[in-house]
């Protein structure tokens, strides 16, 4: 019986005359998993196909699975990898990466990941044909449970370019625009006007915007986890 590490092995044969041969062998016993590490993954993509990066404590064969099925398989390179896994697209997938040693030693890793790619719904509530006469408006509607909602009081803009690019649900709307503000009102002061916020889990959301004297274009953007996005303007 073998411990871990290096082990000596020596086979002697003696024959009937008394001669005998023998000869040694180095064999080392590992049944230890090895080490793997996995980079960031997200918990939904609009792609469907992801990049899996990924670390392991010594050279293995890693392999990547989707539902079960062999997607890939590639060897470890100065103990990192990575390899792009694609997904069938509108679906919840589990993708599984295995590591194997040289000693045939496994460790494996899994998530699930949902792929939505359907940008989300908006519906204001806000009677926005209303007069308002306090500097304040109260922005109210629904979309996807848990999305991202980010307003902006443009004033008198009309609405910026923006591409897909610009949209991410962890980092917001990065898309910078300049808004001249002439502020006669202490709604903007007391309000501000842009705002981020967070739907609730039935897609509700609600938050103060301050208004200008005369027009107010109220862009309401709206970033499911997926990072889809849609977006309303209102006057």
């Amino acid at each position: 019986k073998g411990v871990m590490g290096l082990n000596t092995i020596k086979i002697t044969v003696k024959e009937e005359d008394g001669n005998e041969f023998s000869d040694e062998y180095n064999i080392t016993f590992d049944a230890s998993p090895p080490l793997l590490y996995l980079g960031e993954l997200p918990d939904m993509t609009k792609k469907t196909s992801v990049l899996v990066n990924g670390t392991v404590g010594e050279n293995c064969t890693v392999s990547f699975y989707v539902d079960k099925t062999l997607a890939g398989t590639m060897q470890s390179d100065n103990l990192t990898f990575s390899y792009t896994v694609s997904f069938p697209a509108q679906n919840e997938t589990n993708l599984t990466v295995v590591a194997t040693d040289l000693a045939g030693n496994n460790a494996t890793y899994s998530k699930k990941i949902i792929v939505d790619s359907i940008p989300p719904t908006i519906k204001v509530t806000t009677d926005f044909n209303e007069k308002f006469h306090y500097g304040v408006v109260k922005v109210k509607g629904e979309t996807e449970p848990d999305a991202r909602v980010i307003i902006f009081n443009l004033g008198t803009m009309s609405l910026p370019a923006f591409t897909e690019n610009d949209m991410s649900y962890n980092y917001g709307f990065k898309y910078n625009f300049s808004v001249k503000l002439e502020m006669s009102v202490v709604g903007g002061l007391i309000e501000g006007y842009n705002k981020d916020i967070q739907a609730d889990s039935s897609g509700k959301f609600s938050t103060n915007i301050g208004l200008l004297n005369g027009s107010n274009n109220i862009l309401i953007i709206a970033i499911d986890k997926a990072s889809n996005y849609a977006y309303v303007l209102e006057s």
